[in-house]
C-alpha cells in the first residue's frame, strides 16, 4: 500500500513539511514515493513567482508514462500554494517546483502532490527565508525527501 505522505524536509532551516497526494495524478504520488528517499538541490523559480525550484531530482524507477500530456495539468498561477508540479525529463532524473507564493506565469504543469493545510504556514515562513537566502547569503540549499 502506497504511503498517505511524505516528508519534506529543508536541511538548511531545519523545516520539514508533510506533502499528501493531490486530489488527481494518483499514480504519480504513488510512483514518486517509490522513489524515496531523494536528496536534492532547490533554489527558487525568480521569474514568474514564488516557488522552490528542483532540478536533476535522482529517481531510482523509470516514469510509467512517457508524455506530460497523459497526465491532469493545473495552471501554475491558478494552483493553491502547496501545490508540487512536475516535469518529466530523459532519463532517470526530473524537476519538480513547490509552489510557496504568488504565481502570475500562466502555465500549465502535472500536478500530484499538496502540502498538507497545516503546514502551509511553514511553508510560506520557509519559502520567504530561502528566497532571502538566494538574494543574499547563496547558501547552498540541500531537500530531503522521506517517506
Amino acid at each position: 500500500m502506497a504511503a498517505k505522505t511524505f516528508d519534506w524536509r529543508l536541511v538548511h532551516f531545519d523545516t520539514t513539511l508533510r506533502v499528501g497526494p493531490a486530489p488527481h495524478n494518483q499514480e504519480l504520488f504513488d510512483w514518486f514515493v517509490e522513489n524515496l528517499p531523494i536528496q536534492t538541490f532547490t533554489g527558487q523559480t525568480v521569474v514568474g513567482g514564488f516557488s522552490f525550484f528542483h532540478l536533476s531530482v535522482p529517481l531510482k524507477i523509470p516514469a510509467p508514462w512517457k508524455s506530460d500530456k497523459d497526465l491532469v495539468q493545473e495552471d501554475i498561477s491558478e494552483m493553491p500554494v502547496g501545490r508540487l508540479n512536475f516535469f518529466l525529463t530523459a532519463g532517470l532524473t526530473a524537476g519538480m517546483a513547490l509552489k510557496w507564493g504568488f504565481f502570475n506565469e500562466p502555465m500549465a504543469y502535472p500536478t500530484w502532490a499538496q502540502v498538507v493545510e497545516d503546514d502551509i504556514p511553514a511553508l510560506e515562513e520557509v519559502g520567504k527565508k530561502a528566497w532571502d537566502n538566494m538574494m543574499t547569503r547563496k547558501d547552498v540549499m540541500l531537500v530531503e525527501m522521506t517517506a
